[in-house]
């Protein structure tokens, strides 16, 4: 909720798209995706103020995913100058604490 208090309109980059259920991520991107959009739903939060992407996994490929995450990021932006705040979450285990 903190990154929607800071933002006029909150782009969520939803990891791990590309991959299958497995015990490490347990839920697929449509259903981590529903997940948000029910959150923001109980939390009243108009669909206007979100938008959900999936953001693909590049392992030890650092440079792709960056440049997917720009990709993306750029898209959504389009022509507007509007700036743009990145707010991230690590997972444990993950090995980037």
């Amino acid at each position: 909720m903190e990154a929607l208090k800071a933002s006029i309109h909150l782009f969520v980059l939803v990891g791990s798209a590309n991959k299958t259920q497995s015990i490490k991520n347990p839920y697929t991107y449509e259903y981590r995706e529903r997940m948000i959009r029910d959150f923001f739903h109980q939390a009243k939060v108009s669909p206007s103020r979100y938008t959900i992407r999936p953001l693909n996994d590049h392992p030890y490929n650092d440079p792709a995913w960056i440049t997917e995450v720009k990709v993306v990021v750029n898209h959504f932006r389009g022509d507007s100058k509007r700036k743009i705040v990145l707010f991230g979450h690590d997972k444990p285990g993950n090995g980037l604490s």
